[in-house]
């Protein structure tokens, strides 16, 4: 459940993962020569090899570019790395595309003054619809320079894309949805939507919609599968669906929110607020549009979508048209649809003046938002489109001034979403901030000293294995609890016997994996990124929790109060848990987000974690995590420009922007592509994308030009 930003490794870096199933092209330049790469411009353009590795080399206001085809292909990424050095002033080495024969340029990768050691490797992943289905699509590097001795090499081209998926073209009506035949492809977005001639319902809505999916979708079209299934595929089962809904004027609220429970093996449901309108060709039944999600059980990966269907006079009920067609999902991802047969009854649902209070106070406490286009406005010389690269390919993310929410849209397949607002989003590692560095700040404001205690004290596992009498609790945060295999970046987290412990559904056997690992250096010396680690401190937390009676449920006692506090969406009321008696809080990943809610949670960590008017988590520890005390403090990570400390990230972004000391900036970090990033001069920064793209660093010079970064 890692992964954080890899800067710094001599002619290895890729700060993105080579994951697609479809190969396009493959480039690094090893094999000595590349007759299809032209050269052009004013400027040197060669191969040049440094350590054994070969680079294209560009300097001065040269040019290198070859042309691919994507014809038949969609989701196109486009990968590059580029090192850089002797960069001055505004000088940049560049990696662009063009799907319109040169007319128009689009920036996949900018490095610039600050990234220039001449030896790291920076990669970055980069996607846009303009690329699907081309002919032809220009790829090149460029050359900006000023100095005769400064340079750029470019590296490690790669293009991935998945097959074409039949596409209906037209929107549902009600033959569609009434009749007999399933649906032949992908409906785009605008057929889901409310037409020129939408009216309003008659009448509020309230009752329980059901589904019972078949043993399949009508139709499948895979993106990515990094582990496909030999035989039947188990997770084209959908599962039941029953959920309570209430009317607020023509939005639909849900009564259960976030993951609902179910009994299918692999996928729980996740349903959001719509919205209800009526057609004059409808009959005078309602159309009912929900945005849907399911979530992997026991994971945390979420694939999107939305849910139409048309409810008539006393609950009579069309089918519900179910399609998925977007992602937070680095290893699987895919497009679905299905004509689902559908249930409506009417009735009553006593918490329904509640359900529609807490949504109003929720929306109403959202920061202002603006597009993200209106920053270069409010903000003049500030450049959006560095946030774009920043954030990924088909990214949700935003930028918050503190004052403004600046938001991208919300990509799909198929056309922009209309619910972007409500977009369910995963936490997974993220949560190692939120919830189990928040439990125990809290916990040591309300028993100090319990930062030090044994692990082998509260977990008996881990006494009865022995090996863990000098372990504390925030050495397991800190995952520096001196058991490991081996210290080797990522090796144990990776590794297939790791796979037990993700895959193991009751609190006992994650137990067992965590305390099983073999002890190798002293607590407190040696870091090894492990999300066992973090489970396990969960687990010791709740047993502090209970014998100092202080409450009995980690997140509803602990941190539950954070998110009451911070009026938060009722997807954040719980979190997966162990599928057990025990249902132990994941507290390392499992949590459902919307992008205000992260929003919400960097700015009470980021500022002064207040509740009920007084301070919430301990601020020595607090304060360390951040790095407001003892900048640079905690453990190198990767890169000398990487600290880990107390369950957070941090990274120097002086180079980037020239100043003259450190300034280390605290983020949160999650698979596949997920970055929180609380700037020290008060802006945040958040992306959510499913590339493995994990450097945020084009964005260091946006916040910089809204408010400086050197101290």
């Amino acid at each position: 459940m890692s992964r954080i930003l890899g800067i710094g490794a001599a002619l290895t870096l890729l700060i993105v993962a080579r994951a697609a199933a479809e190969p396009l092209y493959h480039q690094d330049f090893q094999s000595g020569a590349a007759p299809e790469w032209a050269a052009s411009g004013d400027g040197d353009v060669r191969l040049s090899t440094y350590a054994g590795n070969v680079t294209l080399k560009v300097a001065g206001h040269a040019r290198s570019r070859t042309v691919i085809a994507t014809a038949g292909r969609r989701a196109v990424v486009l990968r590059f790395a580029i090192a850089a050095s002797g960069l001055a002033g505004d000088d940049a080495c560049y990696a662009e595309a063009s799907a319109d024969g040169g007319a128009t340029w689009l920036t996949a990768l900018a490095v610039r003054k600050g990234q220039d050691d001449g030896v790291t490797l920076i990669g970055g992943a980069f996607s846009d619809p303009s690329f699907d289905d081309r002919p032809k699509v220009i790829l090149r590097f460029r050359a900006d320079l000023s100095r005769p001795d400064a340079a750029c090499w470019g590296d490690n081209v790669d293009v991935d894309a998945a097959a074409l998926a039949p596409m209906r073209g037209a929107a549902l009506t009600v033959a569609n949805l009434a009749g007999p035949a399933p649906l032949a492809g992908l409906t785009p977005m605008a057929g889901f939507l409310p037409g020129p001639a939408a009216g309003t319902a008659a009448a509020p809505l309230s009752g329980r919609l059901s589904l019972r999916p078949g043993a399949r979708p009508d139709g499948v079209a895979v993106v990515r599968d990094a582990h496909p299934v030999d035989g039947p595929d188990p997770r084209l089962q959908w599962p039941d669906l029953a959920v309570d809904l209430v009317s607020d004027g023509d939005r639909v609220i849900p009564v259960q929110r976030g993951p609902i429970p179910s009994s299918n093996p692999e996928w729980n449901w996740v349903i959001e607020p719509g919205r209800m309108w009526t057609d004059p060709v409808d009959g005078g039944a309602v159309r009912l549009l929900l945005p849907v999600a399911l979530e992997e059980r026991n994971a945390n990966c979420l694939h999107t979508g939305r849910l139409l269907v048309l409810i008539g006079s006393a609950g009579a009920v069309s089918r519900a048209a179910v399609q998925f067609d977007a992602e937070t999902c680095a290893y699987h991802q895919f497009d679905a649809w299905s004509l689902v047969p559908a249930a409506f009854t009417p009735a009553a649902v006593a918490t329904a003046d509640a359900v529609i209070a807490r949504d109003r106070a929720e929306r109403a406490g959202r920061p202002p938002l603006r597009p993200l286009a209106a920053l270069a406005a409010d903000h003049p010389g500030a450049d959006p489109v560095a946030l774009m690269r920043a954030a990924g390919p088909s990214a949700v993310f935003g930028l918050f001034d503190g004052e403004h929410h600046y938001a991208s849209g919300c990509p799909t397949r198929v056309g922009e979403d209309p619910f972007c607002a409500e977009r369910p989003l995963p936490s997974y590692s993220t949560a190692k901030s939120l919830v189990a560095a928040q439990a125990l700040f809290r916990l040591q404001a309300l028993r100090p000293g319990v930062i030090d205690d044994k692990v082998a004290d509260h977990v008996d596992a881990c006494a009865a294995r022995g090996g863990w009498g000098e372990a504390r609790l925030i050495d397991l945060l800190d995952m520096a609890s001196g058991h490991f295999v081996s210290s080797v970046d990522e090796a144990d987290e990776d590794s297939p016997a790791t796979v037990p412990f993700f895959r193991s559904t009751t609190k006992a056997e994650k137990l067992a994996f965590a305390c099983d690992m073999p002890r190798k250096a002293r607590p407190g010396k040696v870091w090894v990124y492990h999300t066992f680690d973090t489970f396990l401190l969960g687990a010791a937390m709740t047993d502090v929790l209970r014998k100092a009676g202080l409450g009995q449920d980690l997140y509803a006692d602990l941190i539950g109060p954070v998110w009451a506090a911070t009026g938060q969406s009722p997807d954040l009321d719980d979190t997966r848990r162990t599928q057990d008696a025990a249902a132990q809080p994941f507290t390392g990943w499992g949590l459902v987000f919307h992008r205000d809610d992260v929003l919400r949670a960097a700015r009470f960590m980021a500022g002064d974690a207040v509740v009920g008017g007084k301070p919430y988590l301990d601020r020595g520890l607090l304060d360390e995590a951040l790095q407001r005390t003892g900048p640079g403090g905690g453990f190198e990570a990767i890169s000398p420009l990487l600290r880990y400390r107390h369950g957070l990230w941090a990274r120097d972004v002086a180079p980037m922007v020239g100043c003259k000391r450190p300034v280390w900036t605290p983020y949160m970090s999650g698979y596949g592509g997920i970055s929180i990033v609380m700037f020290p001069n008060g802006v945040i920064f958040y992306a959510f994308n499913d590339e493995n793209h994990f450097d945020w660093g084009a964005a260091i010079p946006v916040v910089d030009h809204i408010r400086k970064l050197c101290p």
